[in-house]
């Protein structure tokens, strides 16, 4: 090898570097933005469920103290236990 194949082959080689290390930082770059993007998804989804369980739990507790609808016909409705919408009718009422 002269010094032109040598000069030539190193660099070829820091070319070779440059694009592994350009493409590492986008390949970061698009990690970084793809977590963040699903860390704010996320945060929109428990926003909404606390919204959802709310509404839910004040459901509960209107169809028990005002309607007067047992706490055992509520808790197969909803999918729970009579305990559970006995916790939610005096959570509810401990926070009004």
């Amino acid at each position: 090898m002269n010094a032109n194949d040598i000069e030539l082959q190193k660099l070829l080689e820091e070319a070779r570097e440059s694009t592994e290390e350009h493409t590492n930082k986008r390949e970061l770059e698009e990690a970084l933005k793809y977590l963040s993007e699903s860390i704010s998804q996320l945060n929109n989804i428990k926003s909404l469920e606390r919204q959802w369980l709310d509404n839910r739990n004040t459901a509960i507790a209107k169809l028990y103290k005002e309607l007067h609808i047992p706490m055992i016909k509520i808790g197969e409705v909803a999918g729970m236990t009579r305990q559970m919408v006995f916790h939610i009718c005096n959570s509810k009422e401990k926070r009004d």
